[in-house]
């Protein structure tokens, strides 16, 4: 069982929204307002690419928004309005690189992800990028992830706006500017599985906001069962394979640096590498195209480091 195999068997009987949709600058291109199931739906150019608006629960295979059109400070790829549960896997969200810079609450409002209302939130096999505020703002009740990407260095990656419990599983997580997770209580419970967030395996404390004085309280599990136990039952097993990240590619200068630059040159390259050998070992569950792709890069700053020191 994968959330997506519990998401055909529990909306066999649910009417179905799939195709491309037109693009509704400042408006919603879908708008859901009956239980229903999206299936392989894409559109794009819109305030709003997939709204629930009622109180029930959504499923969704498969769906894309990308290049957010908002005609105001608020816009998402995906808005869920009202109470009930949501299922989704294979969403992907790209709101477009020149609306993924925070300007404030004023201005920048736009997430990749919005839950506005309670009820779980489970998410599988999705990504979010180049989202200003949040990758996933969450007032859902408990908010599950499993295998979710998101590499964009928003306002803050993930938002908590209920106790929860909540859970992150064989995630991979980066942001270097902003927050990774916000959180509006202090001691919020958030159980953290097999992910990584800025290449670690631990939530770094600079990377963890709360409105209260105060921090969550976040459970590191060891076993992929202790995860499932927590989680709703339809995510099934969950496994430790995490998604490939694509990592960026690192050309070395064409021209070596001059004497005064030699040593931050090969400083900056043994940090890359060594950042690049710890994405290596978690490679090892992700596949070999992925580790194969990063025993390349490393290869090369190794030999670019060889040529400045020679």
């Amino acid at each position: 069982m994968t959330l997506r195999t519990y998401i055909m068997q529990q909306s066999a009987s649910l009417p179905l929204i799939s195709g491309d949709f037109d693009p509704n600058p400042g408006r919603d291109a879908i708008r859901v307002t009956s239980p229903s199931l999206v299936k392989n739906a894409q559109t794009s150019g819109s305030k709003y690419g997939l709204k629930r608006d009622y109180a029930g629960d959504l499923y969704v295979l498969d769906f894309t928004f990308t290049d957010l059109v908002p005609d105001s400070k608020y816009g998402s790829g995906i808005i869920l309005k009202g109470t009930g549960d949501t299922f989704m896997s294979g969403v992907n969200v790209d709101l477009g690189e020149d609306k993924g810079e925070w300007g404030g609450y004023g201005s920048t409002n736009w997430d990749g992800i919005t839950v506005d209302g309670p009820g779980l939130f489970a998410l599988e096999d999705s990504s979010v990028h180049h989202f200003a505020d949040g990758g996933i703002d969450s007032k859902a009740d408990t908010t599950q992830i499993n295998r979710f990407v998101s590499l964009w260095p928003g306002h803050r990656s993930l938002r908590f706006w209920e106790t929860g419990p909540h859970v992150i599983a064989n995630s991979i997580i980066d942001n270097s500017i902003g927050s990774i997770i916000w959180c509006k209580f202090k001691g919020m419970k958030i159980y953290v599985f097999n992910s990584l967030f800025n290449g670690l395996p631990v939530i770094s404390q600079n990377s963890i906001e709360t409105d209260d004085d105060g921090m969550p309280e976040i459970i590191y599990l060891e076993t992929a069962a202790e995860a499932e136990a927590l989680m709703h039952p339809g995510f099934g097993s969950i496994g430790t394979a995490r998604p490939g990240a694509v990592v960026p590619p690192v050309e070395p200068p064409i021209d070596p640096p001059g004497d005064s630059d030699l040593e931050a040159q090969v400083a900056a390259n043994t940090s890359a590498i060594a950042e690049l050998t710890l994405r290596l070992v978690n490679a090892e569950s992700q596949g070999a195209e992925n580790k194969a792709a990063i025993e390349a890069l490393i290869l090369r700053l190794d030999a670019a480091v060889a040529a400045y020191t020679t």
